[in-house]
């Protein structure tokens, strides 16, 4: 079973998810590293606005993705190209996951399996390459809560909180569920908290899946999504986290 990490060396999912599949004794066959420099028309803006002495807020980049702002989770744990380099696991640099280069070298890679560790927006014709598909741990439970900051939504909506793993399509969120977990968040008195749980919920999860394809060559059940079941999330308004964290710390004091 031929499985691979798409991640980017600074980023710290690729080590998370790494570490997550280690502990269920499943090690990738390697990591397939993006290269990642801004986009032309914002390096553009960000030019101009420099020239005219307009600070600009630092870009979304791989190696802040996720954290919001928030501590990190994980200190112990080096970047994905560290701690590749750490458990020697092999490694493969392309300059990004859609020219016609990087997918022939992806190809080249006989992959089984493709894990989103993060890595980009995924598009079709990477995700034609691997044998079984990518699969993907979502901080939700699918397929009502797609997109951004969804555990915090539900926990808002008075919902069930949990994570999901599946298949990834071009869509957000939108692939084919292969299975959901609730996750309990009475004791979380934080976003922080709630967030740092669901995290390690959603890792596990992910390992738990990964070591079932690994040990059967096949991909478990899985069933497709219909878009009128759910929508899609965005970032949580400040003020509403600020609810959101005392609804939070009053219900565990």
């Amino acid at each position: 079973m031929r499985i691979f990490l798409l991640s980017h060396d600074r980023a710290k999912r690729g080590s998370t998810v790494a570490e997550a599949l280690k502990r269920h004794g499943v090690t990738p066959t390697g990591f397939v590293f993006e290269g990642w420099r801004p986009p032309k028309l914002r390096r553009r803006i960000e030019k101009r606005l420099a020239d005219q002495g307009i600070p600009v807020l630092a870009p979304k980049t791989p190696a802040n993705r996720g954290q919001g702002g928030a501590p990190d989770p994980y200190p112990d744990l080096p970047p994905a190209g560290d701690y590749a380099a750490c458990e020697a696991i092999a490694t493969t640099n392309v300059a990004d996951l859609v020219s016609v280069e990087s997918l022939d070298a992806l190809r080249a890679l006989e992959p089984d399996l493709f894990v989103h560790a993060g890595a980009g927006i995924l598009r079709a014709p990477l995700l034609a390459i691997p044998r079984l598909g990518t699969i993907n741990a979502h901080m939700g439970l699918l397929p009502r809560y797609r997109g951004m900051n969804v555990a915090e939504w539900s926990v808002l909506e008075g919902r069930e909180v949990g994570c999901t793993v599946h298949l990834l399509d071009p869509g957000i969120d939108t692939g084919d569920i292969i299975a959901t977990r609730n996750v309990g968040v009475s004791d979380c008195d934080s976003i922080a908290a709630l967030r740092a749980k669901m995290d390690r919920a959603q890792l596990d999860f992910l390992g738990e899946t990964v070591k079932q394809i690994a040990d059967t060559g096949e991909l478990p059940p899985h069933h497709p999504q219909l878009e009128a079941d759910g929508r899609q999330y965005f970032t949580m308004h400040p003020d509403l986290k600020a609810v959101l964290d005392k609804r939070l710390a009053a219900q565990t004091g």
